[in-house]
């Protein structure tokens, strides 16, 4: 089993472990590139608090984040780490991993500090649009060294005159230049120093014209989850049908999570594409058979002496060569 290190606090601080940790993530992306895998994701967080309190969103706890709040609290290490060492941190790291992404054939994709503000003793450089012009600088505009565009953390930032960013033109500037590996979609109420996350309809962005921009640039699929979660079968194919319509039909469109034969039946007739789910593989160490005449628990002791086929009518794959009472045995 692969393991990963997402975030090393020991590299961008510089702490002693730093060097362990920096030849861990060098195994870790030569296993990726040996498997075929192109892409991997990492931060540069260096601790501090992901939120200050809880908020009410539609009777749902929600993440608030109080500027004031997190200034007040404590120091996080014994001393203080400025933009200055945590930057020439960044670049050796990028002196090192870089060259092992490269030959191994992986990308790197970079997630933005959340929250993207200095607290706690300890400054967030990945903290606006300018940070990621010079990160891709470091990395000599490398395409094995990208961003993973987290929209709700872009829309943290304060941006250059206190009024966020401008998503648009970052998406834009290095969607084009081939520089955005992943993007995710979320929303809140309003940009540093205050704001609540909260649901895709109901923060201060329009994400209808984040996605504009991202069919615009040519962005290369799209994945849709938070379905199959409760609601009916029905309003999920409706939803996928509002959805899908309104994206590009030469771009793979992957359902997240999904699912049960006719779920996969029923969404495919929506549009979608490419699903995962640990339905299958679960289903088959528990020994649940999905057949057109229904489920079936093939663990049943009254399948132990049963010679008819799993599913008379299917030709897939000889499937009628094997017997219930077979299957049983396995």
């Amino acid at each position: 089993m692969l393991e990963d290190l997402y975030n090393s606090t020991s590299a961008a601080l510089g702490l002693p472990e730093r060097d362990k940790d920096l030849d861990f993530f060098k195994n870790f992306i030569r296993d990726l590139g040996d498997l075929g895998i192109p892409h991997t994701t990492y931060a540069w967080h260096t601790g501090g608090m992901y939120e200050t309190h809880r908020e009410n969103t539609r009777g749902v706890a929600s993440r608030g984040f109080s500027t004031t709040l997190a200034k007040k609290a404590p120091k996080q290490y014994p001393r203080p780490y400025e933009e200055n060492e945590l930057w020439e941190n960044y670049e050796r790291y990028i002196k090192e991993i870089l060259p092992v992404a490269q030959e191994a054939g992986v990308k790197m994709q970079l997630h933005p500090n959340d929250p993207p503000l200095n607290h706690q003793g300890v400054d967030r450089i990945f903290k606006s649009t300018e940070s990621f012009r010079r990160a891709m600088k470091i990395s000599d505009q490398s395409v094995n060294s990208g961003i993973l565009f987290c929209v709700g953390t872009w829309a943290e930032m304060e941006g250059p005159l206190g009024e966020g960013e401008d998503i648009s033109s970052a998406l834009r500037e290095f969607g084009n230049a081939g520089q955005i590996h992943q993007v995710h979609m979320r929303n809140i109420t309003s940009p540093l120093p205050n704001f609540i996350e909260t649901f895709p309809d109901a923060g201060y962005l329009n994400l209808h014209a984040i996605m504009d921009v991202l069919i615009e640039i040519d962005f290369n699929g799209y994945a849709m989850g938070g379905l199959a979660v409760g609601e009916k079968q029905l309003d999920m194919f409706r939803i996928l049908n509002e959805t899908t319509k309104y994206l590009p039909k030469n771009k793979p469109r992957y359902l997240m999570g999904v699912g049960t034969p006719s779920d996969i039946l029923g969404a495919v007739k929506e549009g979608i594409d490419m699903f995962d789910c640990v339905l299958p593989t679960r289903s088959g160490r528990t020994g649940l058979a999905f057949t057109w005449e229904g489920k079936l628990n093939l663990k049943n002791s009254k399948f132990k002496n049963d010679n008819t086929p799993l599913d008379k009518e299917c030709d897939i794959r000889d499937l009628k060569m094997y017997s219930k009472s077979y299957l049983n045995h396995l």
